[in-house]
């Protein structure tokens, strides 16, 4: 049991909690590995969206000399779920943070390099996101190392191996990572739930009452999550990308 009363679990005690409310053994399960994975993932996207920052992680790119409009796309990390700020510096020394805007909120813009360098400064740069890239409206561009510093949500690890008895998945999900991220553990039980759930449907087993209210209790959750910081404003996020705006 979790300093706040949550419990908290190692992939190994994970694994024994989820076959014994199964009434199971491991070899009845063989794909367990793979379904807590895709919980995971399930459930750290939902709580990425609100806000909370807990699967934060901050990261440099380098800024590529602009003269064309096309070379003013940077495509976003692989893993990241939602961008929460960035920082650019032009000059390699002095560093402006960027507004985040909505591509549909930029009506008046033509997309080419003299009309952005027009409208647009070295001191007041604009971004706007699409296609999973962010898109620089600034002045001239020159290269510079490490330009753009990122500060992102991103998709944590999956559990390498459900047999490891030693890290709290609160702590690491991979411990052999260099920068470890953890599941919160008030959504341990809920991610052994999650994996039972996907069991019994998978075999047409009936649920119980409990295991029914999963995404009820889910969604309770979420709604009691606070930001780590009270006076943390969300200026954007990352859009799910429905393929209208190709």
């Amino acid at each position: 049991m979790g300093k706040h009363g949550f419990i908290e679990m190692t992939p190994s005690e994970l694994k024994t909690r989820i076959l014994a409310k199964l009434n199971i053994i491991a070899s009845d399960f063989s794909d367990i590995l793979t379904v807590l994975n895709i919980k995971k993932d399930d459930i750290a996207a939902r709580i990425s969206a609100t806000g909370h920052g807990h699967f934060g992680t901050m990261g440099y790119i380098d800024l590529v000399a602009s003269t064309t409009f096309r070379e003013r796309e940077y495509p976003l990390p692989i893993n990241c779920l939602r961008l929460k700020a960035a920082f650019l510096s032009f000059d390699g020394s002095t560093w402006v943070r960027a507004k985040i805007r909505q591509l549909n909120d930029l009506r008046d813009l033509l997309m080419n390099e003299s009309d952005i360098t027009g409208k647009y400064s070295n001191t007041n740069p604009v971004i706007f996101l699409f296609r999973q890239s962010m898109w620089i409206l600034s002045g001239t561009i020159t290269a510079v190392e490490d330009g753009i510093q990122l500060w992102y949500d991103v998709m944590p690890d999956d559990v390498p191996d459900i047999d490891e008895a030693t890290t709290d998945i609160a702590t690491a999900l991979d411990p052999t990572t260099t920068v470890q991220i953890g599941f919160p553990a008030a959504f341990h039980d809920l991610l052994c739930r999650g994996v039972c759930l996907d069991y019994k449907e998978t075999n047409e087993i009936p649920l119980t009452a409990y295991e029914a209210n999963y995404e009820a209790e889910l969604d309770r959750k979420l709604k009691d999550i606070e930001p780590m910081n009270q006076d943390e404003i969300i200026e954007t996020a990352v859009v799910d990308d429905t393929g209208e705006n190709y």
